[in-house]
């Protein structure tokens, strides 16, 4: 339990919270505070950070995407838009206008999906590029029967869960066809994301909700 560092992040805080989980890859320990931070794992030390004037914490997590060599940081950021940065150096690679509010990005097989404040935009897959990380994701599909209410998708094989508000559904990887959609008899949840281990689905809110992912 011993404190090996800590290290105060420069800007304006006020009386501000920030509820981003790190993601560590390599070294690299990411975490939004405002604008999105990259610092040494091993001492603390910053080595970059976003712009801070286009960027605050939006509650929201950021991720890795491994692209052949190459690290890419992915992360939802403030006017809804989703942001990705070359890990090694911070610089910036491309901007989505996504719609996302409080979600965390997610990448699975080389597909980005944002999860949106609204079903206008909904849940949306891109198709990144390992061989030109640089390029603009390009969108494959869109699902519009949930919107974020706090809370972030998960993939399990070929399908995705995505819960907002009463609503659950699992939807193919694939093609954002909904496989089924259910509504949940529990008080309007927020802020709560599911998870999957091994072939269950685990799902916390007034208790714990468990079903088998692949029915």
């Amino acid at each position: 339990g011993e404190t090996l560092w800590q290290q105060e992040l420069p800007g304006e805080f006020r009386d501000e919270y920030f509820a981003s989980s790190f993601a560590v890859h390599d070294g690299v320990a990411l975490v939004a505070c405002g604008p999105l931070f990259a610092l040494a794992a091993r001492d603390g030390k910053i080595l970059w950070s976003g712009d801070e004037k286009a960027s605050y914490a939006s509650h929201s997590s950021p991720v890795v995407w491994q692209a052949g060599s190459q690290a890419v940081a992915i992360c939802n950021t403030s006017g809804n838009r989703t942001v990705a940065y070359q890990l090694d150096n911070g610089q910036e690679l491309w901007e989505l206008k996504t719609g996302v509010d409080r979600s965390s990005p997610v990448v699975a097989n080389n597909i980005l999906l944002t999860y949106a404040g609204s079903r206008r935009n909904g849940l949306t897959a891109y198709q990144l590029n390992t061989d030109a990380p640089q390029q603009e994701p390009q969108q494959l599909w869109q699902f519009r029967g949930a919107a974020d209410s706090g809370s972030t998708p998960v993939v399990c094989g070929n399908h995705v869960f995505v819960q907002g508000e009463k609503r659950l559904a699992k939807v193919s990887l694939k093609d954002g066809d909904r496989v089924w959609q259910t509504t949940m008899r529990i008080s309007t949840p927020k802020h709560t994301s599911p998870i999957v281990a091994g072939d269950q689905l685990l799902f916390a809110w007034e208790g714990v909700l468990a079903f088998a992912a692949d029915s």
